[in-house]
């Protein structure tokens, strides 16, 4: 979280404005320990928008 303050040190994207890609192509690097070493909490958020589609979401 935040780490737009980093301005992009740390982080490698791997496609350009525009690119088509598809399911399972990579986005974008990251140097977790380089996140880390700057002072930026790495919990990753994951939002489900569609949960009435599962029994259950933990």
């Amino acid at each position: 979280m935040d780490t737009v303050n980093l301005q992009g040190k740390g982080f490698k994207v791997l496609v350009e404005k525009d690119q088509a890609v598809k399911a399972g192509d990579p986005l974008v690097e990251f140097d977790i320990e380089a996140i880390k070493a700057a002072g930026y909490e790495v919990t990753t958020p994951v939002v489900v928008t569609n949960s009435k589609k599962y029994k259950s979401v933990e």
